[in-house]
């Protein structure tokens, strides 16, 4: 499916429907990033968080005209909240390059993944520059919903900043239920 997203996207001038397609194609990537289907849901994974922004990053900007840092530490969740989690960083990597980002001119930014001292796995991302036409109070679209609603399901918090530069942050907590 991912492949013909892609195909379909390539295909379209650049601009608005390119994008979505890619979006589309970044959020497949997500789904697929994970061998953790046959895992029981309470079991306890180390998951690379940092390799899934990258692979989201290089599907959103190809050209890699912006310059963003990804810091990342190792981090263990259930194997039930591993796929939500993965969703809920691939939203907020869409919107830090649709949104944060969202000119003609290069930016930079920064996607940090890390715990804290409560076991929470936090995931931020942020716009180091104030570009034009970004438009941080546009996140409010069909990617926005769907990691609310993620975040909601695992009882996470998500949060962005109300103006420039774009900044959102997901807290979420350790799981030991499945969920």
């Amino acid at each position: 499916m991912r492949s013909l997203v892609g195909l379909f996207g390539r295909a379209m001038p650049a601009g608005g429907c390119r994008d979505a397609f890619a979006d589309l194609a970044a959020r497949f990537e997500a789904l697929e990033h994970g061998d953790d289907a046959d895992l029981h849901d309470d079991q306890t994974i180390e998951i690379d968080f940092g390799a899934l922004a990258q692979q989201v990053l290089e599907v959103v900007d190809p050209l890699r005209r912006h310059a963003i840092t990804i810091e990342t530490e190792p981090v263990r969740v259930t194997a039930g909240s591993a796929a939500p989690m993965r969703q809920i960083l691939a939203e907020m990597t869409i919107a830090l390059v649709r949104r944060g980002l969202a000119s003609g001119t290069p930016g930079s930014g920064l996607i940090a993944i890390s715990t804290d001292g409560q076991g929470h796995t936090v995931f931020r991302v942020a716009a180091r520059d104030i570009l034009p036409d970004a438009a941080p109070e546009e996140v409010r679209d069909v990617g926005w919903s769907l990691a609310e609603g993620l975040a909601g399901r695992l009882g996470a918090t998500l949060a962005r900043s109300p103006s420039q530069p774009l900044a959102i942050e997901a807290r979420i907590p350790p799981s030991d239920d499945g969920r």
